[in-house]
């Protein structure tokens, strides 16, 4: 992750959704897909990483559409900060990270929305209720859907990308979030839904 991106108005939002829905429960065990983040973990907790590029400093090489590196039902908590929209087949990607969590594990996501593109593997620019539509078909509960960013974050965001300013400062004057660069998403996996056929 570049300086400029760190220091984005956009990544002001997303650091501090991350921050503030993390479970703080002690022992927990993660998975940080598209990792390492750079947010602090909570106290007592253990996580790991997986991330494609073998550059990232991450604990396993990896894609998120393949997960089978580790056990079903592992983890209690993962999180996937910017990556979803990047990955070819999303819905692939989202029944690994169901195979993975624990029942009643939690996803802790964010995607962006009104940002500049990201090359040609920007697939899933989608809208919150989409994300909540593929999120329910890969059997999570989905406890919140937050759009991240009002006029003033769009507003900096400009001025941001244009001249580099820094640090984030009007993004910190919005109250509400009708502009939104990203979602923050978190969401539960719930036990596998049984048709007649089976799972």
């Amino acid at each position: 992750m570049s300086l400029r991106h760190r220091r984005s108005p956009y990544r002001w939002h997303v650091d501090r959704f991350v921050y503030e829905r993390l479970p703080r429960a002690k022992a927990l065990f993660g998975l940080d897909i598209g990792g390492p983040s750079p947010q602090c973990r909570p106290y007592g907790q253990s996580w790991i990483s997986i991330n494609p590029s073998p550059k990232t400093g991450a604990d396993f090489h990896g894609y998120a559409e393949d997960l089978g590196t580790f056990d079903p039902k592992e983890f209690d908590v993962v999180q996937a900060t910017d990556m979803l929209y990047l990955v070819e087949d999303i819905r692939k990607a989202l029944a690994e990270t169901h195979c993975v969590l624990k029942v009643n594990g939690v996803l802790i996501a964010t995607v962006p929305f009104c940002w500049p593109p990201s090359g040609d593997r920007d697939w899933g620019r989608w809208t919150a209720a989409r994300w909540a539509y593929e999120l329910k078909k890969a059997d999570f509960h989905v406890d919140s859907i937050t759009p991240l960013g009002g006029r003033w974050t769009m507003i900096e965001q400009v001025l941001h990308d244009a001249w580099d300013w820094w640090p984030p400062v009007l993004c910190r004057l919005d109250r509400t979030m009708t502009w939104p660069v990203a979602y923050g998403i978190v969401a539960r996996a719930t036990a596998r839904s049984m048709s007649k056929d089976g799972p």
